[in-house]
């Protein structure tokens, strides 16, 4: 199987794009109960962006849905009456929201109205000044809390998660830490982590999951990764949608221990074991004929063999090609010079899939790269070239060789 490469992006992680977008699932301001709710039955403001913290239920939402409407006819060419108009009106909505979500009589209609109110008001402040966004987590967590194992609570980690991801950096002040790509990224993680901890669970969950692993598995957080992967093969197995996900665990999972059992036949019948590397960083690359990432990758894999190998850099090929003359064809005419196994002619002796290296290492998709020290230690995985570099240049200027005996 070969599948695109993967890129450094926070809203890969989450699935909104928009904060004023992120509505319940058949929750929408068109719904009303006992003919309370709409706009047509709110009636006009009569005092302008005042929050209504007390009185009937039906009331407060009703003048929740007036104050939409008052701030919707804004005349909005004129900026600054349009940006204080926003933000009285949604200041006002929030502390009326805010007041419904606290009242002990609140059924779950009425409560999943008036958070939906309360995510939208949030929204419009967030995307006209984002150094708000606190203030929406803030939000978010104390409906987490009051709410425990409700479908709110869940909206909520989920709104939460796509605050966190959606933000612009460029918006924020120079010292907020979401500004720092890495710092952010952990944000996310927490977020994505206490969306997983929610029950019932999200339906984007899984996907979240899913992206979040990779993504941690590209910025080499190997041992996050695997959490991830393990909370999603554990909470969420889907033998269809995400049959892949074990073999992702098992090689994330690997990074870290010695690496053993890898042997097999070049294409001359030549046996060869990956004991006979010892002493050299070595990084095995399975790849296909067929796999035109992979083969993007050849080049310039042949130009840091040139270049390392002499201070004790080697490459193996694991070839998956099922058409042998295929994969030869491929090695003569790139002139690549480095030891290869071939994968196919393994796995057709065998009767059990789970004996094959494939499956042991976890290779979901090509091309898939191992890199190992000079111990024999698997320290990082993936698929880029350019990501694998900078650890193997890495290892060969911190570590000296070993006695190698391996033969070309």
């Amino acid at each position: 199987m070969c599948r695109l490469r993967l890129r450094p992006y926070f809203r890969s992680i989450i699935l909104g794009t928009s904060l004023t977008g992120l509505f319940f699932p058949g929750c929408g301001w068109e719904q009303t109960k006992n003919g309370a709710g709409t706009a047509e039955n709110a009636g006009p403001s009569r005092n302008g962006y005042k929050a209504m913290t007390d009185g009937p239920i039906y009331q407060r939402m009703t003048h929740i849905d007036a104050l939409a409407r008052q701030f919707m006819s804004t005349d909005e060419g004129d900026p600054v009456q349009a940006r204080a108009a926003l933000q009285n009106s949604s200041t006002a909505i929030i502390a009326t929201a805010k007041s419904v979500l606290e009242s002990d009589s609140l059924d779950e209609f009425d409560r999943t109205r008036a958070a939906k109110a309360l995510f939208e008001a949030y929204g419009k402040q967030v995307n006209a000044d984002s150094s708000r966004y606190t203030e929406f987590l803030s939000a978010c967590d104390d409906l987490i809390q009051r709410f425990p194992k409700t479908d709110l609570a869940t909206q909520a980690a989920f709104v939460r998660l796509n605050v966190l991801g959606t933000l612009r950096s460029d918006k924020l002040s120079e010292s907020d830490e979401l500004r720092d790509p890495k710092k952010r990224l952990n944000r996310v993680s927490e977020a994505a982590l206490l969306l997983a901890e929610q029950e019932p669970p999200h339906p984007s969950t899984p996907e979240v999951l899913l992206n979040l692993a990779r993504q941690l598995e590209q910025d080499k957080d190997f041992e996050r990764s695997a959490k991830v992967y393990g909370i999603l093969n554990e909470k969420f197995p889907d033998p269809e949608k995400r049959r892949f996900v074990p073999g992702h665990l098992r090689r994330i999972s690997m990074v870290g221990q010695p690496v053993q059992g890898i042997q097999g036949k070049d294409f001359e019948g030549q046996e060869i074991t990956i004991e006979q590397f010892k002493g050299k960083v070595v990084l095995i690359d399975f790849w296909a004929s067929w796999c035109p990432p992979c083969l993007a990758e050849l080049d310039g894999m042949k130009q840091l063999r040139e270049e390392l190998g002499p201070k004790g850099f080697e490459i193996l090929g694991m070839n998956a090609d099922d058409d042998a003359a295929a994969a030869r064809k491929i090695i003569n005419d790139r002139k690549l010079n480095w030891p290869e196994i071939v994968v196919r002619s393994q796995t057709d002796e065998m009767i059990n899939p789970e004996e094959t290296l494939e499956f042991k290492l976890g290779i979901e998709y090509l091309p898939t790269k191992l890199l190992i020290n000079r111990e024999g230690i698997l320290v990082w995985c993936g698929s880029q070239l350019e990501l694998a570099r900078p650890e193997i240049e890495k290892l060969i200027a911190e570590t000296t060789e070993l006695p190698a005996t391996a033969e070309k």
